[in-house]
């Protein structure tokens, strides 16, 4: 019989592993993208890179990683993804807190304690670079 996924029980960043991926598709936020990088990768257990946000947000879901965030991406590279995130008990928004990552393809995915971590750290690196 399967076993139903759940997201991360951690109960704060300190003890997480965060998944990402490097915004290729949109150069000028480099600066911005690597401010938040060292910042969570000094308050975060540690950081992977899988190169698949499909993988990332499966893994999310499984509570493999805490949490997951990225810049720029298709519907297609997160649709599947944030339905699994969210049927394991997490949360799924965009950069402002807002559910257009559809549009946006910018995505933060977790459960609901290191979901919040992760916004307010990306929100307090750069919060006029994010669409309204």
């Amino acid at each position: 019989m399967a076993k139903p996924i759940h997201v991360s029980l951690q109960k704060n960043l300190n003890d997480s592993l965060i998944a990402t991926g490097f915004p290729f598709r949109k150069k000028n936020i480099v600066d911005t993208y690597v401010k938040i990088f060292r910042e969570l990768l000094n308050h975060a257990s540690d950081m992977r890179r899988c190169g698949s946000a499909s993988l990332d947000l499966a893994y999310t879901a499984d509570g493999i990683f805490g949490g997951f965030f990225e810049y720029a991406l298709s519907p297609w590279d997160i649709a599947a993804g944030v339905l699994l995130v969210q049927e394991a008990g997490g949360i799924t928004t965009d950069f402002n807190g807002k559910n257009n990552y559809l549009k946006t393809g910018n995505i933060i995915a977790g459960s609901k304690i290191i979901h919040n971590e992760l916004l307010k750290i990306i929100q307090s690196n750069d919060p006029n670079y994010f669409e309204k």
